[in-house]
């Protein structure tokens, strides 16, 4: 399988400095979010008061097609360690790559195969990859 273009998102532990690429998800399967947090209420006269809380936040859902088991495997592997971590990206509104806590939400695969041993039969046990990887980065709301 071919190794997929890396470059539009990095992730790192909050306790090291080493950097891993996320695979660029299919152009037509991100989508990106923009949360503005807003504490809102009714007065009397049934006007709403409201009052936006912190800066906005980020929510990204990556998809692809398929990946290799290496890939899919070494991303399972970081999230399931890190549970919140920090994660570099292109923002939009502020035009410039930033880097931001974020915490992983659902992950979703399927099995692309399964590996075959030598006499043909397959290995239940090793997929050769995986399709449809889907995940949801939320951002936590820290720093600027």
């Amino acid at each position: 399988m071919k190794k997929r273009p890396v470059g539009m998102f990095q992730i790192a532990s909050l306790k090291e400095d080493t950097w891993y690429n996320i695979p660029n998800p299919d152009k037509d399967n991100f989508s990106g979010l923009v949360a503005t947090l807003v504490n809102s209420a009714r007065n009397a006269k049934g006007e709403v008061t409201a009052q936006k809380i912190c800066r906005d936040q980020d929510k990204f859902t990556m998809t692809w097609s398929a990946l290799s088991r290496s890939e899919w495997e070494t991303l399972l592997s970081f999230w399931n360690t890190n549970f919140v971590f920090r994660l570099k990206y292109y923002s939009p509104v502020r035009g410039t790559s930033i880097t931001r806590r974020f915490y992983v939400s659902d992950r979703e695969y399927n099995y692309m195969d399964f590996e075959k041993s030598s006499s043909g039969k397959y290995n239940y046990n090793a997929p050769t990859g995986y399709t449809d990887c889907k995940v949801s980065m939320v951002d936590c709301g820290r720093g600027s």
